[in-house]
């Protein structure tokens, strides 16, 4: 997993984790 740093620069990645946990759920 990237930093969190990294994140920052890649929104759509923390869009596509918080698909992943609702998929998840």
């Amino acid at each position: 997993m990237p930093s969190i740093s990294n994140s920052h620069s890649d929104p759509i990645r923390l869009d596509h984790l918080l698909t992943s946990l609702f998929s998840e759920y």
